[in-house]
């Protein structure tokens, strides 16, 4: 027979109300594996051609490697603020590199949820990479993420700025990325028979430019540094957007020796959407050949033709 005293009995209850009370906790405030911050996206690195699909744009899971910033804000009510870095905006990721490790995305060191006295605003950015081009910075400028950036018109360069969240979120952070320079393409048209277009280059283009990922935006220099681009016909190229100056100029020789330059100083190239040129010789009714410029331009989104929302898929 047990002997039950008063102080075993006191005990008992002692116990089972901790237990009680460690399994309400639990249940209510995770444990810290439990609130780790993870993140997958939308958006991929492949442009949507309008009603159309390419051939080579097919449904699939597009991982991104990417760079994270998150800034912490205190929270006074439920009312979701304005990011405007003040005093009290704490950085909480800095320049991370996010990658897919086959499973998940991971990043290191973990940072976890900091709870409801807080909001936090995420800024992203692909490909990470751009930290190890020329001439290309990734930093905080007034408590603002931006990318000093000089193009090289082959990156596709891309930005996500999610709604801030609350500090007791908790889930996965889902970053819309979206393309921000201009898509350009220049291809070969209508030409004389026996005509072949040998050379296409651009002139008087802009190649530099600031980002503020905290405004989704580039900046406007006064004065813009200028490069010359060569050109295959055919081939997209990823170019800074920008309402192109009075020296921009189109350049093209043909096979029969020609050479034509075009004022292209009328073309503005917005972020995030698509160009194409079509360039046809023509006879003129002074008999002379010219080069005649067909536009497709503005018909594309700014968005991936694969949407990707890897829920599953976070750290």
């Amino acid at each position: 027979m047990i002997n039950w005293t008063k102080h075993s009995i006191a005990a008992g209850l002692v116990t089972l109300a901790l237990l009680l009370s460690f399994s309400a906790c639990t249940k209510e405030n995770p444990q810290p594996q439990e609130k780790a911050i993870g993140f997958s996206h939308t958006g991929s690195d492949e442009w949507n051609i309008a009603g159309n699909t390419r051939s080579d744009d097919t449904q699939m899971a597009v991982r991104l490697d990417f760079g994270v910033y998150a800034f912490l804000l205190d929270k006074i009510d439920d009312t979701v603020p304005e990011y405007s870095p003040d005093g009290s905006t704490v950085i909480y990721m800095d320049n991370v590199n996010v990658t897919h490790n086959g499973t998940k995305y991971d990043y290191s060191p973990t940072r976890y949820w900091p709870g409801n006295s807080h909001w936090v605003q995420f800024f992203a950015y692909h490909p990470y990479s751009i930290n190890e081009k020329t001439g290309c910075s990734v930093g905080i400028n007034g408590g603002k993420p931006m990318i000093a950036y000089t193009n090289d018109a082959s990156t596709d360069l891309m930005a996500s700025a999610p709604d801030m969240l609350k500090g007791d979120y908790y889930e996965t952070v889902i970053l819309p990325f979206k393309h921000i320079l201009s898509y350009v393409q220049i291809k070969q048209g209508n030409l004389p028979d026996g005509v072949s277009i040998t050379s296409v280059s651009l002139s008087g283009i802009r190649n530099k430019g600031n980002f503020n990922l905290a405004e989704m935006k580039w900046d406007s220099p006064a004065t813009p540094s200028v490069s010359d681009y060569s050109i295959t016909p055919g081939q997209p190229y990823h170019m800074m957007p920008h309402q192109l100056g009075s020296d921009a100029i189109l350049n093209v020789q043909t096979s029969d020796g020609a050479s034509y330059s075009n004022d292209i100083s009328v073309w503005k190239w917005e972020q995030g959407k698509k160009y194409i040129y079509t360039l046809n010789i023509e006879v003129t009714p002074a008999n002379r050949y010219e080069v005649v410029i067909g536009m497709e331009e503005n018909i594309y989104s700014d968005e991936g033709n694969v949407t990707v929302d890897d829920r599953a898929d976070n750290v």
